[in-house]
């Protein structure tokens, strides 16, 4: 079965042969085929249709309306189904368009992702998405979100504004249950996409891991990755 430690050893085997992606896409179909690898006989699906049936306060009802349409990954071990949301998020040196990098003959030409304060929203959104999917599915005992990423500021809680603080993702925060919300007067809150607070009803310790650092000659702070894995549990 999928939990928390057999993903972690997925990754760091994907890692060995894959320590850089072209797209989020890429790291999907990638980290698809190495669990497939680790569980022969899973059934993996990419892209499943899901949308939630929960509507019991405003928050989710406003939430639900821009909510994604699909999960990225969906694990199945018999009658048992294990979702998985994914995020790859890339920087460039002092935000140029394209970071080049190259491994075994190949060239990598990652965009800047930038949106820190936006990515983190998506983030939480998605472990919003993963409970609920695990509520409303009886057959689906835990799924997991994964934020993979060459931009180290988002462990260290970086940034000079308190109007993001509950949607940071740094290492070592603690999330218990709890309404996510914006600090008054955030201009992004005002962007329709990020103008919802996310209920949070499990218990989460962010614990950042290192993905891969084989771009030594990468410009500062952009040729290491680093991942953070959250467990969602019924």
């Amino acid at each position: 079965m999928l939990d928390e430690g057999e993903l972690h050893t997925i990754l760091e085997q994907l890692a060995n042969g894959r320590p850089v992606f072209h797209s989020e896409d890429d790291f999907k179909f990638a980290l698809a085929q190495q669990i497939k690898v680790r569980f022969p006989n899973a059934q993996i699906r990419l892209e499943f249709p899901f949308r939630s049936k929960k509507t019991s306060s405003k928050a989710n009802k406003t939430i639900k309306k821009k909510e994604d349409k699909y999960i990225d990954i969906l694990v199945s071990f018999g009658n048992s189904l294990f979702p998985i949301e994914l995020k790859y998020k890339t920087r460039t040196q002092n935000k140029e368009k394209i970071l080049k990098l190259e491994y075994r003959n190949e060239e990598f030409e990652l965009s800047e992702h930038g949106a820190q304060i936006e990515n983190t929203y998506r983030f939480w959104r998605d472990v919003w998405r993963i409970e609920n999917f695990i509520k409303e599915k009886s057959d689906s005992p835990k799924g997991f979100v994964i934020f993979l990423t060459n931009r180290l500021g988002y462990s260290e809680n970086e940034g000079k504004h308190a109007s993001d603080v509950e949607f940071r993702i740094h290492q070592g925060r603690e999330v218990k249950k709890h309404i996510l919300k914006w600090q008054k007067n955030t201009k992004t809150a005002k962007r329709e996409e990020f103008s919802s607070s996310i209920p949070l009803n499990g218990q989460y310790k962010l614990d950042w891991k290192d993905f891969s650092n084989k771009f030594p000659n990468a410009p500062t702070r952009c040729g290491k990755f680093i991942y953070l894995l959250v467990e969602v549990n019924r």
